[in-house]
């Protein structure tokens, strides 16, 4: 019994003894006192350079050939305007000289020339056997 209680007696005093080692060292601060504040100086990449600032308005067209950014000049523009589709997105349209990339309309009378528009109503079950719709007829 005198040991059991000897033994949780030195246990007691090694854990006061170990979180009074754990504690800082008073000279520490004194030390960190006498060195005194130093400038804060920031990583150098979160310093803003200082350098141009692009004030062209967003809608303007630029370019930034040599990493300049400037405007883009009137006769660029026009060249570049004529490539514009401005048809509009419900006209069917054609490109018959496709490397070219030019867009023409169709003609209405080109639509109404062409045989193989579908008049079978969407309900009406079809088939196609060689290449031409026409409806199902059953088993």
């Amino acid at each position: 019994m005198f040991i059991s209680r000897l033994v949780a007696f030195a246990s007691v005093v090694l854990s006061a003894i170990v979180n009074v080692a754990a504690l800082p060292v008073p000279e520490a601060d004194h030390a960190l006192a006498q060195r005194g504040l130093t400038p804060f100086e920031p990583i150098q990449a979160y310093v803003k350079r200082a350098g141009p600032v692009n004030t062209i308005p967003e809608e303007d067209p630029t370019k930034a050939p040599n990493g300049v950014i400037e405007l883009y000049q009137r006769d660029e523009l026009s060249t570049r305007d004529a490539k514009i589709n401005t048809i509009p997105e419900e006209a069917p349209t054609k490109a018959p000289q496709a490397p070219n990339g030019v867009l023409e309309v169709y003609s209405r009378d080109e639509l109404i020339k062409r045989d193989n528009i579908n008049t079978i109503p969407e309900e009406t079950p079809t088939q196609a056997p060689n290449g031409v719709i026409e409806v199902y007829k059953g088993a």
